[in-house]
């Protein structure tokens, strides 16, 4: 019973991950990491489990300049739903990277959600 409560619904997420996208950003990479290829600073661990994270890669062009508006309102789209958020303990924002693509701009980002405590027992070793 308590790992069907814990076990994660990727269809679900990744579904839901597409209705939560903003116009001119895309996804490049999807990966679960432990905290030590993430780079972040480790919280508390419950009973010596290590800290695990989705790693959501992404990249933003707008024609009106406002890539770090768009990736934060795709950061907060992803914060505010129930149905995404449920198994993070935090969703933030890494490091954010310009670079030109024939004269346009574009901006790579990171984002790190890192998973409930409960949740990392669920998760493919």
């Amino acid at each position: 019973e308590q790992v069907i409560k814990n076990r994660i619904l990727w269809s679900k997420k990744l579904n839901q991950l597409s209705e939560l996208m903003v116009s001119g950003i895309w996804l490049n990479e999807l990966k679960v990491e432990p905290w030590t290829k993430v780079k972040v600073q480790p919280l508390a661990q419950a009973k010596g489990q290590p800290l695990k994270y989705l790693i959501i890669q992404g990249s933003c062009a707008s024609r009106t300049k406002d890539e770090p508006a768009l990736i934060g309102r795709f950061m907060q789209n992803l914060k505010d739903d129930p149905l995404f958020s449920s198994d993070f303990a935090e969703i933030e924002l890494g490091p954010i990277e310009k670079r030109l693509i024939n004269q346009t701009a574009v901006m790579d980002f990171i984002l790190t959600c890192r998973f409930k405590q409960e949740k990392v027992s669920g998760l493919v070793k």
